[in-house]
């Protein structure tokens, strides 16, 4: 029984990173249309897939910028009926700028 040692040999993630091979594949093969699928793992994709894995919802940072806009556009809420703005620093990146040029250095 104890003449040698077995081991025992698994498939999944042998001598790579699973997660990080496919963030490599993801960072180096988006478009922006979708996923381009490389040659080599071509084979191994379902049906309708083999080439390119297309977008089915927009990125969320495009709906955020989209909201941003149609806010801007809408001329801001002033109404009264929304929520309200908090008061103090706590604010977006809206009142950035005048912040900034109100801005001064004091010396201790």
């Amino acid at each position: 029984m104890m003449d040698k040692a077995e081991y025992v040999h698994m498939l999944n993630a042998t001598m790579c990173a699973t997660t990080r091979v496919m963030c490599a594949i993801l960072e180096n093969y988006q478009t922006e249309e979708g996923i381009v699928i490389p040659e080599k793992l071509q084979p191994f994709m379902p049906p309708g897939m083999t080439e390119i894995i297309k977008f089915v919802k927009p990125a969320p940072i495009d709906q955020e910028t989209t909201k941003k806009a149609k806010k801007q556009q809408d001329g801001g809420g002033g109404g009264g009926g929304g929520k309200k703005k908090k008061q103090g620093g706590g604010g977006g990146d809206q009142n950035l700028p005048s912040a900034m040029e109100t801005m001064s250095v004091n010396e201790s």
